[in-house]
């Protein structure tokens, strides 16, 4: 019943975009369309949330990485690393220790 329901939504969220696409950039209609599509959309996204609780599925993946080769020249981050979606801060902060030189 929830795949019928995913797909369901999933058909009239791309009805909502070609419809929108169809009325023209900045006339009130598209707009309209846009709404209803940012809805689906949402509703599509909460669908899966539950489909993966269905399934077992942990909420949060988590990558563990044990061994890390850097080679002469190479530069790595040891350390807890943020991801930011602002692009002023394009550059990661470095935690833990500092980075290695050539002589050590």
């Amino acid at each position: 019943m929830l795949a019928e329901l995913m797909v369901i939504t999933h058909s009239a969220a791309i009805a909502c975009a070609s419809a929108a696409h169809d009325a023209g950039l900045g006339s009130p209609m598209a707009s309209t369309h846009l709404v209803h599509l940012e809805r689906l959309t949402a509703a599509y996204l909460a669908e899966m949330t539950m489909l993966d609780r269905h399934r077992g599925k942990p909420t949060q993946q988590q990558v563990i990485v044990k061994r890390v080769d850097v080679s002469d020249g190479g530069q790595a981050i040891v350390g807890h690393v943020n991801a930011s979606n602002n692009p002023s801060n394009s550059q990661p902060k470095h935690q833990g220790m500092p980075p290695l030189s050539g002589n050590e």
